[in-house]
């Protein structure tokens, strides 16, 4: 017998109400492509459906989307549970990955739509910094995230201008904790500096500016030895001792495409063989946490746009559902519908590369996604009277009289 093959297609409510009565009586219809070539049309409830996008995926909210306790995975419900008595288990969540994407989301588009001059745009950077201990860890996660990485934090905002971060934790293979950063902003760690002509000079050690990074962080780990302790264990190699260990590394992310998708696998990599992490696993500025996504209504532009990547490059562009039974690919959602019945969708999510979106996608929609996050921007860096001389607009020059 021949195996059958089916494909689902969403059909806008606006579609389905031609053959209705009105579009208060409209339907989601999933049309499943088979032998009989038979449409089925699953009820659903009227009104507007709400898209929300972020960095490589579109998803479409149904109305009133409620979730049935009583059809959570045990996963789910263990989940809350252990989120409800405070107890982590010093491993990250799939609900926490998907935050940290998010807002991973909001960090690259708050640095890709800056709308600073030309001539300052460079101040506006993606850096990913990472620290990590010099000697053999002698103190609590706990402790050094309170009394070391936290001090840090609160001077690359007050003595460096950095706005928004991302922090996240993970032990080493020796047993060490490190932690990865995201910030908003050039943070200048380097050796040398460039003069009016662009060549380069070599800092002197003794500068402040040499490594002024690197410098910072080994500041906060003198007191409580972590110094001491390297330069013991360099004298007992036989090698000349060095007070500004290098514990910090800083790379600048150039090509931004597909970097939230990498970023996150990266920054939440579970790696069963090393140890837990103890207590907070991943934090971030204030503004980046109440940021919620960019939402509009779903309509003709959106749907034509999922179109229009579907014709592009179908292969790209991945599609799930979200359901009360969990989620579903569309594949096992044509056997529901050919079988017992479809459960109840919560939402469609479309995945694409985000370059393929902005390819296809109108003019009009991209204004409005940018003027979203030139407003963010603006309320983060321009409007809280803190912003430093180097992020504000540059003043008019006085004309000459």
């Amino acid at each position: 017998m021949r195996s059958q093959s089916y494909n689902i297609e969403l059909v806008t409510a606006n579609k389905v109400a031609q053959d209705t009565a009105g579009y208060e009586e409209a339907q989601l219809v999933y049309q499943a492509s088979h032998s009989s070539g038979e449409n089925i049309k699953i009820p659903r409830k009227p009104g507007p459906r709400t898209a929300r996008i972020s960095h490589g995926k579109m998803t479409i909210i149904e109305p009133n989307p409620g979730l049935k306790k009583e059809n959570r995975t045990q996963a789910q419900i263990e989940n809350e549970a252990n989120l409800s008595r405070g107890k982590r288990n010093g491993y990250m969540s799939a609900k926490a990955k998907g935050k940290m994407r998010t807002i991973i989301n909001h960090l690259i588009f708050l640095v890709r739509l800056c709308p600073l001059p030309s001539n300052q745009k460079k101040l506006c950077k993606l850096g990913f910094l990472t620290l990590t201990l010099p000697a053999k860890q002698e103190h609590t996660d706990k402790d050094i995230k309170n009394k070391m990485l936290k001090p840090f934090l609160q001077d690359l905002k007050s003595k460096y201008g950095v706005k928004c971060y991302l922090w996240v934790a993970e032990a080493q293979e020796n047993g060490n904790i490190h932690f990865h950063i995201l910030v908003d902003k050039f943070l200048d760690n380097r050796t040398y500096y460039k003069d009016s002509s662009g060549k380069k000079i070599e800092r002197a050690k003794e500068d402040p500016a040499y490594q002024a990074i690197t410098r910072l962080w080994n500041l906060k780990l003198a007191p409580f030895d972590y110094i001491k302790r390297y330069n013991e264990n360099q004298l007992a190699k036989g090698n000349k001792p060095h007070f500004q260990p290098n514990s910090v590394d800083i790379h600048y992310i150039k090509k931004q495409d597909n970097v939230a998708a990498y970023i996150t696998a990266y920054m939440t990599k579970e790696e069963k063989e090393k140890r837990p992490i103890e207590g907070q696993l991943w934090g971030c500025s204030d503004n980046l946490r109440e940021v919620k996504p960019y939402e509009e209504i779903y309509g003709k532009e959106l749907y034509q746009a999922i179109g229009d990547m579907q014709k592009v490059g179908a292969s790209k562009v991945k599609q799930c559902f979200v359901t009360d039974d969990g989620i579903k690919k569309p594949e096992e959602m044509a056997q529901a519908f050919l079988g017992d019945g479809c459960p109840k969708v919560r939402a469609v999510v479309y995945f694409y590369p985000q370059k393929l979106f902005m390819n296809v996608v109108g003019q009009a929609f991209k204004e409005r996604f940018r003027s979203f996050y030139a407003e963010l921007f603006k309320s983060i860096y321009l409007d809280d009277g803190t912003v430093p001389p180097a992020m504000a607009y540059p003043q008019k020059k006085p004309e000459k009289v």
